[in-house]
């Protein structure tokens, strides 16, 4: 029996687009700006790099309100391939919307690991409910994805596939 591969949910805005420092016109060292769909965003190529990475181990989901304009306007920006799924939202999108219940129908019973700075007790209580490996990782939107952030999901590679050994015997 094959083993199934975990995935690797990727929110954009506060995870690969810090926010908070566009007001001050400030690009931090390894972003670039970019005008997109009325928005300037800032992305890096060390994101898709360190993702790129990830990919070994890991099934790449798009999980954003860029929904598919994530796919055709970021990816190829911070080095990803185009192509990766996307969850879309059919939740109401009126206010704050939880990505919670789409993301439950799309993982199923699959390992997940899921990048999203805005997470809430619901995301976490969902998590902890789970029987198989479920890691949140909530970046802080002001500074985005991190270094420490991509060591602990390589962390969590190693422990799914020293897990996946045992399993398999």
């Amino acid at each position: 029996m094959p083993r199934v591969r975990p995935l690797l949910l990727i929110d954009v805005d506060g995870v690969l687009n810090p926010l908070g420092i566009k007001a001050q016109g400030h690009v931090p060292p390894g972003f670039v700006a970019h005008d997109l769909v009325g928005l300037r965003v800032l992305l890096a190529a060390h994101h898709g790099a360190w993702l790129s990475e990830l990919a070994i181990d890991f099934d790449l989901v798009w999980a954003t309100s860029w929904e598919q304009d994530a796919d055709r306007l970021i990816a190829e920006r911070v080095g990803l391939p185009r192509g990766l799924p996307v969850i879309t939202f059919d939740s109401p999108q009126t206010g704050w919307t939880s990505k919670l219940p789409d993301v439950v129908r799309f993982v199923g019973d699959r390992p997940v690991a899921w990048i999203d700075d805005d997470l809430g007790p619901e995301e976490y209580g969902w998590a902890d409910s789970r029987t198989v490996p479920t890691l949140l990782i909530q970046p802080d939107h002001r500074v985005g994805l991190t270094s420490a952030h991509i060591d602990r999901l390589r962390e969590c590679a190693l422990e799914l596939r020293s897990l996946a050994r045992e399993t398999l015997g």
